[in-house]
């Protein structure tokens, strides 16, 4: 019995001594053992950061694949994995199969978005699980999976993770200056429609102003009136799915300003603008 506790403890004390914990700017990860690779892959420069985790059991090659991803904007999960994993824009998606829709998950202690993919490579499949939440100033976007028939524990290590996020910004100036920092380095669309949020302001003490570009119209093939309406219904209808104007709509009620948003061309000319009064926050 004693040897048998001995063996135990020695066991433990091993397993205890391989585990690594790996960190980067935005989050940490830990490893149960020393048979995973971990990559630090900073390609994302001052957009984020990138870690790549994999396992390779020495015969049949790779057995367990992670990729964790942060971006410092706030993109809605279910846009951003409707992006890069349903619409393939990820370069790691390009082959891949039998994609699912998207579903609500949690992950990390967080609300998130995930959809379910496969992947053919090589004569073996594996199968994916693409993960995305927001915490503070960014969303975290997690790709995780293995081989058909290898043993599910890379979610053992995705689940690990301890987000090291940016602060959410507490009032309009902080997110407006957040907001130029990072869009400064990336128009990324940021919604279904492709359009582009190009920049946030306060022209003055009652507004918080959002410049829009619309992409694949011009000012004089758009029906102003019918078009603004649209916008409207569809900011009534989404706004409590979109991360980035929740947050400006919760600070816009909590200031007391109106939001609006200008519309414009490709070319930067104005298309017309929408002002959704402070009544209109509050309902």
């Amino acid at each position: 019995m004693k040897r048998s506790l001995l063996a135990i403890a020695a066991l433990i004390t091993t397993l205890a001594a391989t585990a690594a914990t790996h960190t980067c700017r935005y989050f940490t990860i830990d490893t149960p053992d020393d048979s995973w690779t971990v990559t630090p892959d900073h390609g994302l420069g001052d957009m984020g950061a990138r870690m790549m985790v994999s396992r390779n059991d020495g015969t049949q090659g790779l057995t367990h694949l992670a990729r964790i991803d942060y971006v410092d904007r706030p993109f809605t999960p279910a846009s951003y994995l409707a992006a890069q994993v349903v619409n393939k824009r990820d370069n790691f998606t390009h082959s891949a199969i039998n994609i699912g829709t998207v579903a609500d998950t949690t992950f990390a202690g967080y609300n998130a978005k995930c959809v379910n993919f496969d992947k053919d490579a090589n004569g073996s499949i594996y199968h994916f699980a693409a993960i995305a939440f927001n915490a503070g100033w960014g969303t975290y976007f997690i790709i995780q999976g293995q081989q058909d028939d290898a043993a599910t524990i890379v979610g053992r290590i995705t689940s690990s993770i301890k987000p090291v996020a940016p602060v959410q910004p507490t009032s309009l100036a902080q997110l407006v200056a957040a907001g130029k920092e990072s869009l400064a380095r990336r128009r990324a669309a940021w919604d279904d429609g492709g359009e582009k949020l190009m920049a946030v302001s306060l022209p003055d003490d009652a507004t918080v102003q959002l410049d829009i570009e619309v992409p694949f119209v011009t000012a004089e093939a758009i029906d102003l009136p019918t078009f603004i309406q649209t916008k409207r219904k569809n900011w009534i209808k989404h706004r409590k799915e979109m991360a980035l104007r929740d947050g400006i709509i919760d600070l816009a009620k909590k200031e007391g300003r109106s939001i609006k948003y200008v519309y414009r061309e490709t070319r930067g000319k104005e298309i017309g603008t929408m002002v959704i009064l402070q009544e209109e926050i509050r309902d």
